[in-house]
């Protein structure tokens, strides 16, 4: 059962435009939180919090959607997962196996200057190992299909617009700015024997 159930079975269709819910705080100065969740359970393997959607036309603004419509004026996260397992989990997994044109992760910053679109960082101090075996690697990209009419790119990097006058930058850049560093810049290799 649940502590609190909100339910509505009839058919809001045109207009329908409220919420089951509403959480307003009007309070321009205030500083407390909107929603607080929090469970003590070590031992449950159900999810914390679950969201099912039926929906099958095209959502205006997403079907979750998120908007911070606030400029901040310094750093900080609009949305921070904090994980501190460190066995083999993962911390946020995107499952999207149904789709076959669309995209799993969509990024846009039109109006970059020198921040990042992606940023992946790791201030790690041990070694990173065994990258061929899908271990240790900052990145990694793996198709294990037996795809039959691969004609595209696993990765891809594309420059279509009008990048003219001043535009001395690189489509792709490696560096290794450390003095005593070892390691290798790239790395190349092929199995086929076709």
């Amino acid at each position: 059962g649940q502590l609190v159930n909100i339910n509505t079975s009839g058919a809001n269709a045109v207009g329908a435009t409220g919420s089951l819910l509403n959480i307003n705080n009007a309070g321009t100065a205030d500083l407390m939180k909107l929603l607080t969740m929090n469970s003590a359970s070590t031992a449950t393997t159900n999810s914390l919090m679950s969201l099912t959607s039926a929906v099958t036309a095209v959502p205006t603004n997403g079907i979750v959607r998120f908007n911070f419509n606030g400029i901040r004026t310094g750093a900080g996260n609009g949305f921070e997962i904090d994980d501190v397992s460190t066995t083999a989990a993962t911390t946020m997994a995107l499952n999207a196996n149904s789709l076959s044109t669309g995209n799993g992760l969509a990024i846009a910053t039109n109006v970059l200057t020198t921040g990042k679109a992606l940023g992946v960082s790791s201030s790690a101090t041990t070694q990173l190992t065994t990258a061929g075996a899908n271990t240790g690697s900052m990145i990694d990209v793996t198709e294990s299909g037996a795809m039959t009419a691969f004609t595209g790119s696993l990765a891809s990097i594309n420059a279509s617009g009008a990048n003219a006058v001043g535009s001395t930058g690189s489509l792709l850049s490696l560096n290794d700015s450390g003095t005593a560093d070892l390691m290798k810049i790239l790395t190349m290799s092929s199995s086929s024997t076709a």
